[in-house]
């Protein structure tokens, strides 16, 4: 039986050497809008990105997260995730019920990789390995969370 709703992917999350590094090719070569950095003109470790407006839809922004590897190590709760060759890029999904999602994501082969946490910054996520070995995680806002995407 399908989750209702359904999943709404809301973040990609490129695990990258150094943020600073990335951001001109994201911002200027590709024009995506910085939203905002942790550390502006200093080493940043994490900025969030936001597509342009499609014209023909102007409400599908999409958002993306460079974040450094080094820096995420100490928050990652998959074992060794972050290590370069093996994955850079983290599917983030928004859902109302957590435990429905992993269920359902679980039932179609998707591996455990952390059991349901509440975050520092609120949301309360799980994170799963894809069958086809993509980084996932599902989070349900908190309470006192900011809203997801």
């Amino acid at each position: 039986m399908p989750i209702t709703p359904p999943p709404a992917l809301t973040m990609i999350v490129l695990y990258v050497d150094a943020v600073q590094d990335s951001l001109p090719f994201y911002r200027e070569g590709l024009g995506m809008h910085l939203v905002e950095q942790d550390a502006p003109g200093q080493a940043c470790t994490y900025a969030l990105l936001e597509s342009p407006a499609d014209p023909k839809n102007p409400h599908a922004k999409q958002r993306m997260a460079l974040a450094s590897r080094q820096w995420m190590a100490p928050w990652s709760v998959a074992p060794d995730p972050l290590c370069v060759g093996k994955t850079s890029v983290q599917l983030g999904f928004r859902v109302t019920d957590l435990e429905a999602a992993w269920a359902q994501a679980c039932a179609y082969g998707a591996q455990t990789l952390a059991a349901p946490a509440i975050q520092p910054w609120g949301h309360r996520t799980v994170v799963l390995r894809a069958p086809d070995g993509t980084l996932l995680e599902l989070a349900q806002a908190g309470a006192t969370a900011p809203p997801i995407g």
